[in-house]
């Protein structure tokens, strides 16, 4: 029996993948497809609340898919609407267009009037509605446009003959919301799920909350440093739920006027109760809701008592939601922090690799890409880079690309010829120049870099290479296969040994090869003379460990920090903060490495086992190492045959730092004896050197108080 072909079906709605946002691309199971005897590249209409018409793509078979079609925001707001709807499709033959005229939502300048013949040259075979939206993207920015004429006035699709006029003017004074779904927010997929499981529900079915005699939630409070895509979250949502989102900036509500601030902030609640659903976001909140202690005005008392109020007299039908964003969630007062009133803390952090490379495709949709470009290896480069930062560097490199076609910037404007354009895309040399110009936000504030020192820079060392290199295959690179034993892995490492033996240099190489984040801290730079400074510049810099990772945190001198006899209570809450911190690093892909010449005054509680992993010496050279150090310091300067042996002899107790000022004081003096003209390096300069620096070198190696924690 032949199964009867049907002419229509109803499908749920589901966001499409970044790959096919803003092609006018929908997605459906192969079964839907046979049962509406459709192939791929056919034109279906929509119908939702509206309608709208788009071109079937290919889809690989996933289970439970067989009843939704997957379709971008823009398709989604042509039909008007949200994920979770439901929508009826069916196959159509749209006529070819003699006309199609778009006009920009708001004024564009396009890089010249042959741009249209490559707007054209993508949207061929593509289906128009009169007054539908269709967005077109040049180097990475979005333009939308507006369908605002079709000759004749049908379903139409664009073909080589259709005059299309694309106006710069737009055709309507009237300002239109940016269409921003999912889709636009990359990186960040478990905090978009929750987010959508707290506001979807009860703005799509109240009534399951009123069975219950349950209150919905009435604030979400996002938290994370600046342009990881706080904002355009909360716009995302806001868009996906047809609510209308009223943006406030935190530091403008602030007045000089009694009562001025908390009217604004009346009248901001008032407006969302009359335009439910609604959502309120407030960036920066902070500044308007910080603890209420002796530190602040009476005016800003006020101010966060007005808007808890205005929080617990919103609507409990959970159609007015509060979205606070903040980079310093522990600056806000503690009552808004409870439930009923931010119902939930969401951390919208640092992206890792996955979502850098999910954030690079989204900037870089429909931006033409030189074969060179591999998304994957800049996402794995691009350690401590948020969204914004990406968004920039795609930019940065869209500029650096056009530059190359323009041979003088300040010669008269000329008309670029379309094959120009055409041959224009951005390149893998672009990109690497980009790179240089853009700054990632999460690496400031703290010395945060990946050093430019490599161990081919170092002498000897070989046994401390091998060991830290292994550490770092095993605990970061490949710590899933320590997992399947069941077996910890080494985070937390001590290394110990006389001034000058080469430990930070070390770190940072270690750092180097690896290409791992370096966040150097020195010990004794902690201490705050104010109550509770140290213990929160600890946490800090721990929390940017932890969001630039995979990182090494190379504490520098940390028996400052960590003195067995200084019973002040000062540190001693220092010493707490720090073994806290790092009994909190478990799972995090943070190297803690910490290097002392005084490992004998280190409190027990910070070397017990879990908290120091390993422990690794760093001694005086010997005769071979030294000899292996002076032959690469000498590597570099011009010299004459040197008997290094003879050197090697007299420099018994010398350390790397040493022997590294025992060659620079020699080219000095022998510039200084040759009247400053270039000269070669003799024996005889490094043996003057070496009798004005022999006493004053140390001679005694680090004590042994460390060695009962070796074993």
């Amino acid at each position: 029996m032949v199964e009867k072909k049907q002419d229509s079906i109803k499908l749920k709605v589901q966001e499409a993948s970044e790959d096919f946002v803003g092609k006018n691309i929908v997605k459906l199971d192969i079964m839907v497809k046979q049962k509406l005897n459709i192939i791929s590249g056919d034109i279906i209409l929509i119908k939702g609340d509206d309608f709208t018409a788009a071109q079937v793509w290919p889809e690989k078979n996933k289970a439970g898919e067989e009843n939704i079609i997957r379709m971008d925001q823009y398709t989604r707001k042509n039909a008007n609407v949200s994920i979770g709807d439901f929508v009826t499709i069916k196959k159509i033959e749209p006529v070819v267009a003699k006309e199609i005229v778009l006009a920009p939502l708001k004024e564009v300048n396009l890089f010249s009037e042959n741009q249209d013949l490559i707007i054209k040259k993508n949207f061929l075979g593509r289906p128009f509605v009169n007054g539908n939206h269709v967005m077109i993207n040049i180097f990475g920015s979005n333009y939308l446009y507006e369908v605002t004429n079709t000759s004749p006035s049908k379903i139409v699709i664009l073909s080589e003959e259709t005059n299309l006029i694309i106006n710069k003017k737009p055709a309507s004074k009237k300002e239109i919301k940016q269409i921003i779904g999912y889709e636009d927010v990359g990186g960040l997929k478990p905090e978009i799920e929750k987010i959508r499981e707290m506001v979807e529900l009860p703005f799509k079915y109240p009534e399951f909350f009123e069975k219950l005699n349950v209150t919905p939630p009435k604030g979400i409070l996002l938290y994370g440093p600046p342009g990881t895509g706080k904002t355009l979250l909360a716009k995302a949502l806001s868009n996906e739920l047809k609510a209308n989102f009223i943006g406030i900036d935190a530091p403008q509500i602030m007045a000089k006027f009694v009562g001025e601030a908390e009217e604004k902030l009346r009248n901001i609640f008032k407006k969302a109760q009359a335009k439910t659903p609604a959502i309120i976001f407030i960036d920066e909140i902070d500044a308007i809701a910080p603890k209420r202690d002796g530190f602040i005005s009476e005016v800003e008392k006020r101010v966060v008592a007005q808007l808890l109020a205005l929080m617990d007299g919103t609507s409990s039908r959970g159609d007015v939601i509060v979205i606070g964003a903040t980079n310093r969630q522990d600056d806000i007062d503690p009552a808004l922090r409870r439930p009923g009133r931010f119902d939930r803390e969401i951390d919208v952090n640092v992206p890792n690799e996955e979502g850098r490379l999910d954030i690079l495709k989204i900037h870089t949709r429909n931006v033409p890409l030189v074969k060179d470009v591999n998304l994957k290896k800049i996402a794995q480069v691009t350690h401590g880079f948020v969204g914004a930062d990406l968004s920039a560097l795609v930019k940065e490199a869209a500029i650096i690309a056009i530059k190359s076609k323009i041979s003088d910037i300040s010669s008269p404007k000329k008309e670029i010829s379309s094959k120009i354009l055409e041959n224009l895309a951005i390149s893998k040399e672009d990109f690497e120049k980009g790179l240089k110009v853009v700054q990632p936000s999460a690496l400031r504030e703290v010395f945060v870099d990946l050093p430019n020192i490599n161990y081919s820079d170092l002498g000897a060392l070989k046994e401390q290479k091998e060991t830290l290199s292994e550490i770092i295959n095993l605990s970061l690179e490949r710590k899933s296969l320590l997992q399947k034993y069941n077996v910890k892995t080494i985070k937390n490492i001590l290394i110990y040994g006389p001034p000058g033996t080469g430990k930070t240099s070390f770190v940072k190489a270690t750092a180097k090869e690896h290409g791992i984040n370096f966040l150097y801290v020195k010990g004794p730079e902690i201490f705050n003379k104010w109550v509770g400074e140290s213990e929160k510049t600890i946490r800090h810099i721990f929390k940017k460990a932890k969001s630039v990772a995979p990182s090494i945190l190379f504490f520098d001198e940390i028996d400052s920090l960590t003195q067995r006899h200084d019973d002040s209570i000062g540190n001693i809450k220092v010493l707490d903060q720090l073994l806290s911190e790092l009994d909190n690093l478990a799972g995090k892909d943070v190297l803690f490495i910490c290097a002392t010449n005084r490992p004998e005054i280190i409190d027990k509680s910070f070397l017990r086992s879990g908290r120091i992993d390993k422990f690794m010496e760093f001694k005086l050279p010997t005769n071979k190492e030294r000899k292996e150090i002076l032959s690469l310091l000498l590597s570099k300067t011009p010299h004459e045959k040197i008997d290094l042996d003879e050197i090697v002899n007299l420099t018994n107790n010398f350390s790397p730092a040493d022997l590294n000022l025992l060659i620079t004081e020699s080219v000095f003096l022998t510039l200084k004896e040759n009247k400053y003209k270039e000269s070669k390096l003799t024996k005889e300069a490094i043996l003057k050197t070496y009798s004005k620096l022999k006493n004053k070198v140390s001679q005694g190696q680090v004590l042994s108080g460390i060695s009962k924690y070796v074993n």
